[in-house]
């Protein structure tokens, strides 16, 4: 019933109980410091596209384009330069993620592969499906570059 997709709220009894469990104890723990995570400005949903009209995306030489349905909020669309077996650029055309969630896979993972050659990055805690369906649109570009 949630395969590749997060719960929608069928165990949220479970996540208020144990919050409040957690949260209690937290409090009485003595005063802690704590440093601030901080990952930079989350991109917002970012949709170039008017629909499915991918004929309007300019594709300079050693670019394709790769998709993927399984996103959290559907399709995943990314612009790939590569050349010579060489991942050069990633860019995320179209991705309807959860701002909070998935936006940090869409923000971090695109300069991960490149800086790494490979699709094959760990996973972001907390979007394992955002992370899944970037990887499987970079991996679907880069076989268009390789046919």
């Amino acid at each position: 019933m949630c395969t590749n997709r997060y719960q929608g709220g069928g165990n949220l009894a479970e996540c208020l109980i144990f919050g409040k469990i957690a949260g209690e104890k937290v409090a009485q723990l003595p005063s802690l410091t704590t440093k601030a995570a901080s990952v930079g400005t989350l991109p917002n949903i970012n949709d170039l596209l008017d629909g499915n009209n991918e004929n309007q995306i300019v594709l300079q030489k050693n670019q394709y384009l790769g998709s993927s349905e399984a996103g959290i909020g559907g399709r995943i669309l990314v612009r790939v330069t590569y050349e010579d077996q060489t991942i050069k650029n990633i860019e995320v055309l179209e991705n309807h993620e959860t701002e909070g969630i998935g936006a940090v896979a869409i923000a971090r993972l695109p300069q991960e592969m490149v800086e790494q050659n490979t699709t094959a990055v760990d996973a972001i805690s907390g979007a394992s499906t955002t992370t899944h369906a970037l990887k499987e649109a970079v991996s679907s570009a880069i076989k268009k570059a390789n046919e």
